[in-house]
């Protein structure tokens, strides 16, 4: 088995090219993380030779309150951990618990602010997971987890303290998502829910409330191929992007909240959606004071703007009001 390097305590504490494993050298008072995050035990004293570390595969519960930070890949393809107790860490790095089928409990992630890319993935047997403090979250990281729904409880702060990009490709087994908070956006180059084919409904009522004018736009694709949407409060966004909502074919029920029209920028935004020229249809909520703009040929007004014109001729969309509905969050 090779090992190139040993980070103990997040610096790197030495190199090596191989190692033989000798039983009579082992420790259980110290861990490290060999390359690509294989967890590595054993002593590791100041004139550390190659036979003194072993690699070890882990299996059913496992305690080292030592441990206050990981690299990437810590745990990958643990697949027999079910628990792990460790010290309080302040993030997951990517691929940390990749492929740890068996993980059921994660303890200490109350001071966790970050969770990387692929973090979490294919970790099957996490049905929840909560972190207090956590304000960004990659991508992938919770795909194929056995979540079933994200909320404010989930995450309490996130977009709240920070802007937060909505980018998580969720597993199938994840059927809704609401986050509250104003400094959500759904802008991503690469579509930031998309093909998240369980997702039934996705809400964010105060997306892009506070955040910066490159943010406040429903990216191209960001719910696209999410063949099980029914719903999408968007909140506050101030544009709707190219095949937002392609290939969403079940989707019914959208939400706008911002009190001008939010531009369209392609009629392509609802292709393959109920919405779409022959489409069965569905409603669009707005604002009420955008609700008695219609028809009228205003700058306000839905139905005359740009695109929308476009997608209203269709007659696939009924305009509804948000006041009075059961959309309306208004105390």
């Amino acid at each position: 088995m090779s090992i190139s390097k040993i980070i103990f305590n997040n610096s790197t504490f030495f190199d090596l090219t191989s190692d033989t494993v000798e039983s009579d050298n082992l420790h259980n008072d110290y861990t490290a993380l060999g390359k690509n995050g294989v967890l590595v035990e054993g002593e590791i004293p100041a004139t550390t030779k190659e036979n003194e570390i072993i690699t070890k595969t882990l299996s059913g519960s496992y305690t080292n309150t030592n441990i206050v930070s990981l690299v990437d890949y810590a745990f990958i393809n643990q697949s027999l951990l079910t628990s792990l107790t460790v010290g309080n860490l302040t993030s997951i790095p990517q691929y940390a618990f990749y492929g740890c089928s068996s993980l059921t409990n994660l303890s200490n992630l109350s001071e966790v602010t970050t969770i990387d890319n692929y973090a979490f993935y294919n970790c099957s047997s996490i049905n929840n997971i909560i972190v207090p403090k956590c304000i960004n979250i990659g991508t992938n990281s919770l795909n194929g987890t056995g979540i079933t729904s994200i909320t404010d409880v989930n995450f309490p702060v996130l977009g709240v303290n920070s802007r937060y990009i909505v980018l998580l490709r969720l597993s199938s087994t994840c059927t809704s998502i609401k986050l509250t908070g104003e400094q959500i956006s759904l802008y991503s180059g690469s579509g930031a829910l998309r093909d998240c084919v369980g997702l039934v409904t996705a809400e964010f009522p105060n997306a892009a409330k506070n955040v910066g004018a490159s943010y406040r736009n429903i990216g191209s694709y960001c719910f696209g191929g999410c063949t099980n949407l029914l719903l999408a409060d968007c909140g506050f966004v101030r544009s709707v992007g190219g095949n937002a909502f392609n290939g969403a074919t079940n989707i019914t029920t959208i939400v706008l909240r911002y009190t001008s029209v939010v531009s369209l920028s392609n009629t392509n935004a609802f292709t393959n959606t109920p919405f779409k020229n022959g489409g069965t249809g569905g409603t669009i909520y707005i604002p009420k004071v955008l609700y008695d703009e219609l028809g009228t040929g205003s700058s306000n007004d839905y139905k005359a703007a740009t695109n929308w014109s476009t997608v209203d001729g269709y007659g696939t969309i009924t305009w509804a009001k948000i006041e009075g509905s059961q959309y309306d969050y208004s105390e």
